[in-house]
């Protein structure tokens, strides 16, 4: 079967391993060459095939030198024109040739190389990492209908998939390259938002967050960790200044990034951002919607604006046990452990006080302990 809309490639069915056994497909593609036509999105580009083209013209298109790299399976012959197994074996991402050029083709190679950068703990050979940069600035770029050039939904899919495996580190590399600034400004301008130091000895919003993320256990689910990103978000939009003597308000006639950065004094100041998770969840479900996070495996918007407008629920040790509750659990009556998770990243990020998580930890496992012992009662005493 011959399938393929950009490029050609034939469909085989293996014969069964077993009598009865499933059919394997085996997918052979011939060996092509890419001529790129304008923009820079993942379409943008024309292919040719035919029997002339060589393996290692075939693998000049590729993005890095370690995806550059083929077997000849007749000879055995191990093909790597590049230096892609060097370069593997040296932690080291560098672009097949020229590195504008591959970036030029395909602008979600810059995304993944951050993505490689953070998940393998990989460094950007200087040549390509100068490219990447100088990237940054354009991956907003549309066409002259409006549509973006750079696909919101890969930019999504990218950042998620990233956070997932090493969500400090993403953060980090997409700070240093640029893309956050560009792609996420709600998050970059974090790093520029000071706090109330009693409560967050730490300093900025963004060092807090950081340490929130660090402090998730290693197998965190994907919407706990976007959670944890999110969580502040709102911040930088209710940002209050008091003077710490008189507890007075104080005029802000400048931008919250200016004044942290320029006037904050922790002896004079006095910081309080009230009710900034109402802000936080509406940009969180701006940037998903943005990007497309619903699309991506493992992400649940739902529970994501959940987590990020219920983390500041302190008052929970005055409520009635109803709405404890209705909180803490799901409405199939699951516990919600993404909150607990979430109080106890959150001190971890700042004053490292678990009373309050700690607090939640109990409650969650008094009502269900609760709920184990309402099970053994027979149905007609209850009634």
């Amino acid at each position: 079967e011959f399938v393929g809309d950009t490029f050609p490639v034939f469909k085989f069915l293996r014969p069964a391993d077993t009598a009865g056994g499933e059919r394997k497909c085996l997918d052979l593609a011939l060996a092509r060459t890419e001529r790129p036509l304008t923009g820079g999105g993942t379409r943008d580009f024309v292919t040719h095939s035919d029997t002339s083209i060589t393996i290692e013209d075939d693998l000049a298109r590729r993005d890095f030198t370690w995806n550059a790299m083929a077997l000849d399976i007749v000879s055995g012959e191990f093909i790597d024109p590049f230096g892609g197994i060097s370069d593997l074996q040296n932690g080291i991402i560098r672009a097949v040739g020229n590195p504008a050029e591959r970036f030029l083709e395909d602008r979600t190679r810059c995304l993944r190389g951050l993505r490689f950068a953070a998940t393998f703990g990989f460094l950007f050979e200087p040549a390509t990492w100068k490219a990447l940069i100088s990237f940054a600035p354009n991956m907003n770029d549309q066409r002259a209908d409006g549509e973006f050039i750079l696909k919101r939904e890969l930019v999504g899919r990218e950042f998620a998939r990233s956070l997932e495996r090493a969500p400090v580190a993403t953060l980090e590399l997409w700070e240093q390259s640029g893309m956050l600034g560009v792609l996420f400004p709600e998050i970059e301008r974090l790093a520029r938002i000071e706090q109330r130091r009693d409560f967050h000895p730490e300093g900025d919003v963004m060092t807090h967050t950081k340490k929130a993320l660090a402090a998730l256990p290693a197998n965190a689910d994907l919407s706990l960790i976007i959670a944890t990103l999110f969580h502040d978000l709102g911040k930088a939009t209710k940002f209050q200044l008091f003077d710490r003597q008189t507890r007075t308000a104080l005029p802000l006639e400048i931008s919250p990034e200016e004044f942290s950065t320029r006037h904050f004094d922790p002896q004079r100041h006095l910081i309080k951002n009230i009710d900034h998770e109402i802000d936080s969840e509406i940009m969180a479900a701006d940037i998903m919607r943005r990007y497309a996070f619903a699309a991506v495996p493992g992400v649940d918007t739902d529970l994501i604006r959940y987590l990020v407008r219920e983390h500041m629920f302190h008052g929970l040790m005055n409520w009635k046990l109803a709405k404890i509750e209705k909180t803490l659990f799901d409405r199939q009556g699951r516990p919600l452990w993404g909150l607990y998770e979430l109080a106890r990243v959150d001190a971890a990020g700042s004053h490292n006080d678990m009373t309050f998580a700690e607090t939640v930890k109990h409650y969650i496992d008094e009502m269900l302990a609760l709920r184990e012992e309402q099970a053994k009662v027979p149905a007609r005493v209850l009634d």
